[in-house]
């Protein structure tokens, strides 16, 4: 946010405050409209209720006469509605009164309204102010409304806000309503009013803004001017700024001032420096020397170094040695997981046996269930026949029973097959009861070689993810046997690399050994500082001090 800000012109910034004091202002204005246009809503629906209660107590009061038997029921209602028929109140505000239907049953200014059901009608928004009426007297006795209704005379719909409360004795509903439009034109009113007073208020504002900006812009003008000088033209480090006034510019031109003339200051410092620059020249030539005698002992410790090169280079073939035996031992481990790899694709064949097997006892089992079937069918058979030589038994003992002693014999040959037929009807039961049997059995056979079946596919799928991991450890380790090698072959190579460095270590030192001659030259160099020290001294110049 900082960041953002500081690529704005301060003259815009200020601008920016007063803008931003501006819209505070305007939202507490609007915060403190809508704080007074609630409290002046609230106000209204207080003196809707307090007068619809006090309405209420003429029902109650007439309710009382009708209970007391002073009047009839009918008598009563009719004097209650005459009497709230004629209460007014406000500009000609009015009460109303309607059922849970709801119909209206009395209202004032629209009498062609009553004994109508109003349940559908709604207002220009598309409330249905009547039904949401009875609704909040049902559930909380009584509560407001808001909607759009016409005032009397006139045919365009305004704010309205009801409060309504329920007559339980008589099943009435009485209300009252205040038109609030009059609030939204305060509220107009009020904005109007404060609009004014801030135009008015920012014109001399604006003014103050602009005095305040110049006051601020002409001093940095003048320190910009200023530096940019000094940064991109003359240079001059007389330049001073007006630094008269106790705010941060003055302050801040202050600073500027102090900062120039320390910086004069500096560079005429450097002018002298230049010129002891070309003394300390001469100079070095004699450390030049004392260094000449620093590289022989170089030289010294550079065939140190070589020897130690040197036993460098013989630990670096042991290493590859080590590698080789490495590799060996990788080849060995790949011949085995090879040989593992075999060992689990021979498991998958016969996994695939035993799958197969599987599928040929589960075709066993269902043609077992399908021929117990086919014997409950042929035993039903066997049932109805018995069951039909019973009946004809006992037709034949009731003939013979019919026939006296003529039949006597019959009637005991009917009673043999009447029991045969029994028996065989108990017969054929039980061997229903045990295909019953064989047949459960022949289900959890089935069930258990599809379970047998099941875990040998899922057997067999992770043998075929160990075969596949294991080749690919197979190729992992070959690529460890591929890389072990190399590294091998490299440690050989930077054995003999080694070699060449200590035969270079030894030609360095011989370099050393020339080197410090080559410090002569240097004092050609000390000359070349002292030209610099000139160019030094021009470009300090350039600067006005």
């Amino acid at each position: 946010m900082i960041s953002w800000l500081r690529n704005i012109r301060i003259g815009y910034r200020l601008a920016l405050v007063v803008a931003i004091a501006a819209f505070g202002t305007l939202i507490l204005s609007i915060v403190t409209l809508n704080e007074f246009f609630n409290t002046s809503y609230t106000e209204r629906q207080l003196k809707t209720k307090h007068l619809v209660e006090a309405s209420h107590t003429i029902l109650g009061q007439y309710h009382n006469l009708a209970k007391s038997g002073t009047l009839s029921e009918a008598e009563a209602k009719d004097r209650a509605l005459a009497d709230i028929r004629e209460l007014r109140y406000g500009n000609d505000d009015y009460f109303f009164i309607l059922d849970h239907q709801p119909s209206l049953i009395m209202h004032p200014v629209k009498p062609e309204l009553q004994g109508k059901n109003l349940d559908q009608s709604a207002d220009p928004n598309g409330k249905r102010l009547f039904r949401e009426m009875v609704d909040i007297v049902e559930s909380e006795g009584e509560g407001f409304v808001d909607y759009l209704w016409p005032k009397p005379g006139y045919d365009a719909p305004v704010e309205k806000v009801s409060f309504v409360k329920g007559f339980t004795p008589w099943k009435m509903i009485i209300g009252t309503g205040i038109y609030i439009d009059d609030l939204r034109e305060q509220q107009f009113a009020f904005l109007s009013r404060y609009s004014l007073i801030v135009v008015l208020l920012s014109l001399p504002l604006i003014g103050a803004l602009v005095l305040i900006i110049i006051s601020i812009r002409q001093p940095l003008q003048a320190t910009l001017s200023a530096m940019e000088n000094i940064a991109q033209g003359e240079g001059d480090l007389t330049l001073r700024l007006n630094d008269h006034g106790k705010d941060e510019l003055g302050r801040l031109a202050s600073l500027f001032n102090q900062f120039v003339a320390r910086t004069q200051s500096t560079i005429q410092e450097f002018k002298d420096a230049s010129l002891q620059l070309n003394t300390l020249s001469g100079e070095m030539s004699q450390v030049v020397a004392a260094n000449k005698q620093s590289t022989e002992q170089e030289k010294v410790e550079t065939q140190n170094a070589a020897s130690a090169i040197s036993e460098m280079a013989g630990s670096t073939e042991d290493i590859a040695n080590n590698a080789q035996q490495a590799a060996h031992q990788t080849e060995s481990g790949l011949g085995k997981v090879s040989q593992s790899s075999q060992d689990i694709s021979a498991s998958m064949s016969g996994l695939t046996l035993l799958a197969n097997e599987l599928d040929n006892s589960k075709q066993a089992v269902s043609e077992l269930t399908e021929n117990a079937s086919k014997i409950g069918s042929i035993l039903d058979v066997i049932r109805g026949i018995a069951e039909q030589t019973n009946l004809l038994a006992l037709n034949a003992a009731i003939e013979a029973a019919r026939a006296g002693e003529a039949g006597r014999g019959f009637a005991v040959v009917a009673d043999e097959v009447r029991g045969l037929a029994t028996r065989t009807q108990e017969s054929t039961d039980e061997i229903q009861t045990m295909i019953q049997q064989i047949q459960n059995g022949v289900q959890g056979v089935t069930h258990s070689v599809d379970v047998a079946h099941n875990h040998s596919v899922e057997t067999k799928q992770s043998a075929e993810t160990a075969e596949a991991m294991l080749a690919e450890v197979n190729h992992a380790m070959q690529e460890i046997t591929s890389i072990t090698s190399q590294i091998a072959t490299a440690t050989e190579q930077q054995a003999s690399v080694a070699n060449e460095i200590s035969s270079n270590t030894c030609n360095i030192a011989e370099l050393v050994d020339k080197g410090a001659s080559d410090f002569d030259h240097v004092s050609d160099s000390a000359e070349a500082i002292q030209r610099l020290s000139q160019v030094l001294a021009d470009k300090v110049g350039q600067f006005k001090v």
